[in-house]
């Protein structure tokens, strides 16, 4: 996805890489001791021959509002006008800052994972009533959707008593089955792949490596309007054209 476009990319982490990453994340020995945003960035910087930006920094709305400038820092970038914000957060907190910098105009992507469970939400919308015209009938397009909060409430608020480390601690403590990680990556990737090609049709992705499943939520007004307590004719949009903000078509 990174060959052929300019496309931006900002990594925030503070986190650094340990020992025991090694071998379950995609870290080698001698990145021990290195923030783990610094060597993705300059591994993928080297493969892919562009510029990656990176905050070893907790995530902060308004820090990444500046965007890249020449120095490959960000500097006024549009990043309130036109991102996708990934998020691969553990916590309520980290969860909670990153909503609260999510406008109308950007799209958030939720990762979560317990042991065997995964789930991917994608919205920008935080107050149910600005989800009114949100879809076009005459293009099939949407450009708003719940955000992952409004469709998954809990994930503001579960796990305020346990913050695990990282991915390869719970691995070791036996909270996450040792291959939840890949597919949850996979899961992901497809999503962001749909994005950029305009092929998305769903807002969540349900996992279940227990019994193997894979279960899709449309993003289709009936289940918005159902799922925010709203009317369907309510989501409709006019037949004006579709305003310059990301959307994605359904």
């Amino acid at each position: 996805m990174l060959i052929g476009n300019d496309i931006p990319i900002y990594v925030v982490d503070p986190g650094r890489v340990k020992k025991r990453n090694i071998g379950r994340q995609a870290f080698y020995e001698g990145d021990i001791g290195k923030f783990k945003a610094q060597v993705a960035a300059e591994r993928c910087s080297r493969l892919f021959h562009r510029k990656i930006a990176y905050c070893v920094q907790p995530f902060d709305g308004e820090l990444i509002k500046e965007s890249m400038d020449e120095g490959g820092e960000y500097r006024d970038r549009h990043f309130v006008a036109n991102a996708l914000m990934i998020g691969c957060v553990d916590n309520p907190w980290a969860r909670r800052s990153i909503d609260d910098a999510v406008s109308y105009q950007n799209w958030y992507l939720d990762a979560g994972n317990s042991f065997q469970l995964g789930q991917v939400l994608l919205g920008n919308v935080s107050a149910p009533t600005a989800m009114q015209r949100a879809f076009h009938k005459s293009t099939n397009v949407v450009e708003g959707l719940p955000m992952p909060s409004l469709q998954l409430p809990q994930l503001l608020t579960q796990g305020q008593e346990v913050v695990v480390e990282d991915c390869a601690e719970a691995v070791d403590r036996g909270e996450q089955s040792p291959v939840i990680n890949q597919a949850m990556a996979m899961l992901v990737a497809n999503t962001v792949y749909r994005i950029i090609n305009g092929t998305l049709d769903y807002m969540g992705a349900y996992i279940n490596l227990e019994t193997g499943s894979l279960r899709y939520v449309p993003a289709e007004p009936s289940i918005v309007a159902r799922m925010l307590n709203l009317k369907e004719e309510d989501l409709f949009a006019e037949e004006e054209q579709v305003q310059e903000r990301i959307a994605i078509r359904v």
